[in-house]
């Protein structure tokens, strides 16, 4: 994907954010040891999950606000996500460069 997003539309990619399973739910994770200038650092990936949620005020097309804890990793303690626009996740899951770009979403990562 990073090469893509490269080719397409010039844009660096310092990392990947996916989900796994956990139990019985997915838990969140950033992982930027493979690519950009963490590429190497073991320690540059945070597991977390959500610890309190609240609906955009902007409108139900944004995902929602989330302030996640970490459960494993060293990239940060305490991860939030605010002021999205769109996001909404698609009805199926596939290989979209065109999808990664179709919203804006604020990341926060605090090691405190």
């Amino acid at each position: 994907m990073a090469q893509a997003m490269k080719d397409q539309f010039n844009l660096t990619v310092d990392g990947q954010h996916y989900f796994v399973k956990q139990g019985n739910g997915l838990e969140a994770v950033w992982d930027l040891t493979s690519s950009g200038p963490f590429a190497g650092n073991k320690g540059a990936i945070i597991f977390a999950h959500p610890i309190q949620t609240a609906a955009s005020p902007d409108g139900s097309d944004n995902i929602k606000w989330v302030e996640l804890k970490k459960d494993s990793g060293d990239l940060a303690n305490t991860v939030y996500r605010l002021n999205t626009v769109k996001g909404q996740p698609p009805s199926s899951v596939s290989f979209s460069v065109n999808w990664c770009l179709s919203c804006s979403i604020n990341l926060f990562f605090f090691a405190v």
